[in-house]
C-alpha cells in the first residue's frame, strides 16, 4: 500500500450533497474516508479510527430537541465543540482538523483558532486547493498555500491570529 492510500480522513458535513462530492473527491486522489453527516457520530469515528486528518463543519446540527416538536437545531458552534473535544482528548490532540465552512467570518475564525483547529478554509467549488490542503496536513505535501499560489489562485483574506496565520480562498 502507497503512503496515499495509508491516509484516513474522517469528514463531518451536514450538507449530504457537499459530503458526498468531497468524499468521492478524496477518495478519487487516494485518500480512505469515514463520512458521516452527525457530528457525534463523527466524534465517535475519530475516537475509534484514530484518522490523519479531521474535516469538520463549523456549523452543523446539534443535539436533539426534547421538546413536542421532536426537530434538531443547528448549532453554530457545533464544529467548534467537536474541535474542543477532539483536542482535549489526550489519545486525540496530536490529529489535525480542518475546519471547512461557509463562514468567513473573522469572529468564527478566531473561535476555530481558539478551539484548536489546525487550518480554517472556506467551502468552495474550487476542489484542488481543498485537495492540497488536505495533503499537506496529512503530512504529503509541504505548503498548500504556497502551491495554490503558484497555481494561480489568489487569496482573499490574510488573517494572523496569534501565532497562527490563515489565508481564506474563494
Amino acid at each position: 500500500m502507497n503512503e496515499l492510500n495509508s491516509k484516513r480522513i474522517v469528514l463531518i458535513e451536514d450538507d449530504p450533497d457537499f459530503l458526498n462530492m468531497l468524499t468521492i473527491r478524496l477518495e478519487v486522489n487516494g485518500f480512505k474516508v469515514s463520512a458521516t453527516a452527525g457530528a457525534l457520530e463523527g466524534l465517535r469515528l475519530v475516537q475509534e479510527q484514530m484518522p490523519d486528518l479531521v474535516i469538520l463543519d463549523l456549523r452543523m446540527p446539534g443535539f436533539e430537541t426534547s421538546g413536542s416538536t421532536g426537530t434538531t437545531l443547528v448549532d453554530r458552534h457545533m464544529g467548534l465543540k467537536i474541535c474542543r473535544m477532539i483536542k482535549f482528548d489526550t489519545r486525540l490532540h496530536h490529529i489535525p482538523v480542518l475546519m471547512l465552512t461557509a463562514s468567513d467570518s473573522f469572529e468564527d475564525i478566531e473561535q476555530a483558532v481558539h478551539s484548536g483547529a489546525n487550518a480554517y478554509l472556506m467551502k468552495t467549488d474550487v476542489m484542488e486547493f481543498l485537495i492540497k490542503e488536505v495533503e499537506r496536513m496529512s503530512g504529503l505535501k509541504s505548503n498548500g498555500i504556497q502551491q495554490a499560489k503558484a497555481d494561480g489562485m489568489n487569496s482573499e483574506k490574510h488573517i494572523q491570529a496569534g501565532k497562527l496565520s490563515f489565508e481564506i480562498f474563494k
